[in-house]
């Protein structure tokens, strides 16, 4: 009776935590394989007769999880989820320009439009300025070289009041072009900030995928342990279930991994390209800021048109930057909002299209059936050993490593007077039998054969492995790995890149007022310049008459 209920034992621990290790990863990506029910799985019930034991459990498993899709496609949350991050202020333009009031949803064309709408300022003040530019630069190709002929240049000498207007031109280009360049550091330096948050949000990204694809790993040694140790005891049939699953473990690891390298590499992509544009729109704003008061002092007319004209269309792209970068700061704010809200009920929301949470609701509940099963299991065995020690045989309990329902926790250390069941087949020594033969095994007050013996060894260590491996699915099963990066995330680089965000999208608009009011004082300082060289070329015995006035 004792080998009975220890093989039986060893069988339905190793059975049903396989079981759970499949259903587990499978419900990661349902999009990977075909999802079965494990309660009308015939292979694993032929596996053995007692590991139809664990159907019921699975069955309301399955039937648990086809509720809550019934309930959530009943109040809608099948389809869109519970909204995360909600700004009711947003106008949709995809919607008549009526309030968005969806929340954060990635896959939302509402969504984004409600997001970029809120950088209308910077597209408004760039079209705007992009409009002005258009209409001055026609008009004055159409005055200069098709309405009218070029009138000869005007020599005129400089008024009183032209000095002072002169003088009130450079102070306001000195002015602004401290403004511009303070806003050119300040740019510079959130870029650089944003671009280290960037490169750290990607190793955390790395970091969580690669605590998933050890952990998937760690099942699947486990599982070809297990497989090894059971093997000789089992038909091929059963044996080629567990190389099922270990293959189908082995393949979503090389998905996962695949599909974070593919993330990865766009994500570094794109951080590399905002970072190198950044550079370059920084750079020469330095250059025309600087190149613009230089060649209006030195009379470089040519040069002084075309930094102008380039100026100008940096103050387009000055606005449109401010509008993006602000649209930007908003979409990190409410990705920062929505993973804090994640954190707190990370179920049936907007995010569930793209996590596995959801999913991994229900094979929560199987875990706890299972630990379920693995406590009652454990008791019984410990029942059939305390008959035995009525024998004369001194043995000790099983270690209960799972703790009471329903929380159903998991207890890494054990006390003195217990063994694990690893352990078991050393307690069972005494009880064991150098024959093959019952009958005279019996006669010897020895239990178990020594194949028998053998059978509940292979079963015990691998219950033993599959145990050890009990809290690692407990944290896949219930999104800890999520949760722990998006945690990592909120607490390290939330603050840190919405606050380079915020300070770009200022100094962009710092940028973009100040060059526009530089290329207005510029123009109205190249004027009394010009004017001045005019008067240069005046004759001598011209000055007398403009000293005289002045007097």
């Amino acid at each position: 009776m004792a080998s009975d209920i220890i093989a039986r034992t060893g069988i339905l621990l190793s059975v049903s935590l396989l079981l759970l290790a499949l259903s587990s990863i499978s419900s990661i990506r349902s999009d990977t394989f075909d999802q079965q029910s494990i309660g009308n799985n015939e292979n694993l019930k032929r596996w053995d007769p007692d590991v139809a034991a664990f159907g019921p459990a699975a069955e309301s498993w399955s039937q648990r999880r086809v509720l809550l899709q019934e309930a959530d496609n009943s109040t809608g949350a099948g389809t869109n989820g519970r909204p995360l991050a909600v700004k009711g202020g947003r106008l949709d333009p995809f919607d008549g320009f009526r309030k968005y009031r969806g929340g954060y949803d990635v896959e939302s064309k509402h969504y984004w439009g409600s997001v970029a709408f809120t950088g209308i300022f910077g597209y408004a003040l760039g079209a705007a300025w992009l409009l002005l530019g258009v209409i001055l630069g026609t008009s004055y190709c159409c005055l200069r070289y098709c309405c009218c002929k070029r009138k000869s240049r005007r020599t005129s000498s400089l008024d009183p009041p032209q000095v002072s207007y002169c003088w009130l031109a450079v102070l306001s280009v000195v002015l602004l072009t401290v403004g511009a360049l303070g806003g050119c550091v300040a740019l510079y330096i959130g870029d650089r900030h944003f671009t280290v948050e960037a490169r750290n949000v990607e190793e955390t990204l790395n970091r969580a995928s690669d605590n998933a694809t050890g952990t998937i790993g760690n099942i699947t040694a486990a599982i070809t342990q297990v497989q090894q140790l059971v093997e000789p005891y089992e038909t091929s049939a059963n044996t080629l279930e567990i190389v099922n699953t270990k293959a189908r473990l082995i393949n979503e690891s090389q998905s996962i991994q695949q599909t974070v390298d593919d993330n990865t590499d766009i994500f570094h992509d794109i951080i590399t390209a905002m970072e190198a544009a950044l550079i370059v729109v920084t750079t020469l704003n330095v250059i025309v800021i600087i190149m613009g008061p230089v060649s209006a002092v030195f009379k470089w007319r040519r040069i002084f048109y075309f930094i102008v004209v380039v100026g100008w269309i940096l103050a387009v792209l000055n606005s449109f930057l401010f509008g993006l970068y602000f649209m930007f700061n908003n979409a990190v704010e409410d990705t920062c909002d929505a993973m804090n809200e994640y954190m707190d009920r990370p179920y049936n929301t907007t995010l569930d299209a793209l996590l596995p949470c959801e999913d991994l609701l229900s094979a929560s509940d199987a875990v706890d059936d299972i630990a379920k099963e693995i406590r009652d299991a454990v008791s019984s065995v410990n029942a059939t050993l305390n008959l035995v020690q009525l024998l004369g045989y001194k043995l000790s309990p099983l270690c209960e490593q799972i703790g009471p329902a329903p929380e159903y926790q998991y207890i890494s250390s054990c006390p003195n007077n217990t063994v694990n069941i690893g352990d078991l087949p050393k307690e069972l020594e005494p009880l064991r039998c150098s024959s093959n033969d019952s009958v005279s095994c019996s006669q010897n007050n020895t239990f178990l054969t020594d194949s028998e013996y053998q059978r509940v060894m292979a079963y015990a260590s691998s219950a033993q492995i599959l145990l050890n491996i009990y809290p690692t699915l407990n944290r896949l099963t219930d999104c800890s790995l999520i949760q722990f990066a998006f945690s990592e995330l909120l607490n390290e680089n939330c603050g840190p890149a919405n606050s380079a965000v915020h300070l770009i999208w200022i100094s962009f608009l710092v940028v973009a007022l100040t060059m526009i009011f530089l290329i207005v004082s510029w123009l109205l300082l190249h004027y009394p310049i010009r004017e001045r060289k005019s008067w240069r070329v005046i004759a001598p015995q011209e000055m007398p008459v403009w000293t005289d006035q002045s007097k």
